[in-house]
This record gives C-alpha cells, structure tokens and sequence, in this order.
C-alpha cells in the first residue's frame, strides 16, 4: 500500500508541474517598421508620381478626388521573428506629429490580402525620377484607387477597424488599434509580411488640416509599431513529464 501512495504522489506532482507548463505566460514582442522587411510611406494624387519613402512624415489627407492633394499611408512589417507561431493579441501603434487646426479625425486601417503581388513595395528615397526602381508612388501603390482620393480597390484589402485621434491628441500622443479583425488578419499570414494601408474617413476626410504620424525616418517621434503577443508553444520537457507519469504507473505494485 506505501508503494501504490508514492506511486500516486508522484503522477500528482507530474501532473501539477505539466500544468504549470501549460500556464507558462505569452511572450510580448513588439516590431517597428524600420526592421528588416519593414518600411513606411505615404502617397499623393498630385503629383502622382512622387515618391515619399525616406520623410519623417505619414501624411493624411483623403479628398473627394486625387487632384484634391489626397493622401494615403502604408505601413509593412516584417512578421519572421514570429516564426509562424500563434498570436493572442496585437495592437498596432503611430505616434502623433500634426494635428492640424486640431480636428477630430478618423483612420481606418486596412490590411492589403496576403500573396498580393504589391505586398513588396519599394519604400523609395524620395523625388519623382523612379531610382531605385518601382519606388511607390500613388500610381503604383497596391490596392490604391489612383482615380479617387478615398477609396482603395476593395478586393484587395479588408477593414482591420479604425483609429479616432481626437482635437485633444496633442503632437506626441500615440493612437492604437487593437481589433478581432487585425488579430485574424495577422494570424492568418503565411509569408513573414503585412501591409498596412491608412486611409481618413468621415467629416475631415478632406479639406486644409493635416494629420500626420511619426514614421521611422523621424527624428522626433516614435515609428509606427505592432506589439504582439505570441502564444507559447508547449514546453518539450512537458512530454518527458507526460512519459514519466506513465511510467510510475507502468511500474505501480498491484495492492
């Protein structure tokens, strides 16, 4: 009977350190646009074909054509340090640089689909002479409705959810986003990037004030990051503990 307690005492205490395996906490990881893959532009109707990959500046402006001066934000991380592990949280982050008048305004965020052939836009050094090559610009930018100054070619992208900055969001302030939508959209990428478009919408879409974030080029404001949280993989000394418990019960004496 001595041998048969000790034998259940130690699959107890098996079974209570796996468990404490299973609720080992998730591990944060936080990304900004200036690593590896990653990179931040905007693009502007007029003219059309400047680039402005290498400013401080994501500027946003959307107005009810491309000659209204429209502008559009894109944002790509680079996702290969979450080695295609599970994410239980996400919350994407921009950092305030103007809020012009100050106004309210709302930023939908849009992810551009996963595989799609602009998913590696070339963030460019600025000017309008194409050097390096395909540097993005409003007639290029994936997904990008150069004929309007809101809209997007809706069958390649989906709504990630929206960002209000409000009048009181003084230069400085970081806005998030932290939606079901983004997670999924995260979760189901297969090949180590996400693009990231930012559009205005609503009463100040259009018109004179500007909003503007911080990109990684600035020297005054944070880059635009993604804090994640990945789901950890169960611990492979959980399965030596799992072997273990059945082997004290292989060897448990017969009472």
């Amino acid at each position: 009977m001595t041998c048969l307690n000790i034998s259940r005492s130690i699959t107890l205490a098996i079974a209570i350190g796996a468990a404490g395996l299973l609720a080992a906490p998730a591990q944060a990881l936080t990304i900004t646009t200036a690593e590896g893959l990653g990179a931040d532009a905007f693009v502007q109707g007029s003219p059309n074909n400047q680039n402005f990959g290498n400013t401080g500046t994501i500027v946003l402006k959307n107005g009810p054509t491309a000659d209204n001066f429209a502008r559009k934000g894109y944002v790509r991380f680079d996702l290969a340090s979450t080695n295609g592990v599970a994410l239980a949280e996400a919350m994407l982050s921009f950092t305030v640089a103007t809020n012009n008048t100050p106004n309210t305004f709302t930023v939908e965020v849009l992810g551009l689909d996963d595989g799609h052939a602009g998913e590696f836009w070339v963030e460019g050094n600025g000017g309008a002479d194409d050097n390096p090559v395909n540097e993005i610009t409003w007639a290029n930018a994936p997904a990008n409705n150069t004929g309007s100054g809101i809209n997007l070619i809706n069958a390649d992208v989906t709504s990630l959810g929206t960002i209000t900055i409000l009048s009181t969001d003084v230069p400085g302030t970081v806005v998030s986003l932290s939606s079901a939508a983004l997670l999924s959209f995260l979760n189901a990428d297969t090949n180590g990037v996400a693009t990231l478009v930012l559009r205005r919408i609503g009463t100040n879409a259009g018109g004179s004030p500007n909003l503007v974030f911080h990109s990684h080029e600035s020297t005054t404001g944070g880059a635009p990051t993604l804090a994640l949280t990945v789901v950890p993989e169960p611990a492979t000394a959980m399965l030596g503990l799992v072997g273990a418990a059945g082997l004290a019960r292989r060897r448990r004496p017969l009472a």
